[in-house]
């Protein structure tokens, strides 16, 4: 009953947009990094000392 539920429905649909939103700002952000590191920009999204904590927290 609980499964086929339209307040299921809308749980799992906001739980996947939330996901989908986690996963644009983890490639955002690594993306940036990835850039820094190949010389392409010369700044990130995240400040210099925020990247190590960035990098243990996501890995």
């Amino acid at each position: 009953e609980w499964l086929q539920s339209s307040r299921f429905e809308m749980l799992m649909a906001t739980v996947l947009c939330l996901n989908v939103l986690w996963m644009a700002m983890e490639l955002q952000v690594d993306g940036s990094i990835a850039g820094i590191g190949l010389g392409v920009v010369s700044q990130s999204a995240l400040p210099a000392d925020w990247i190590a904590a960035y990098e243990r927290f996501f890995l």
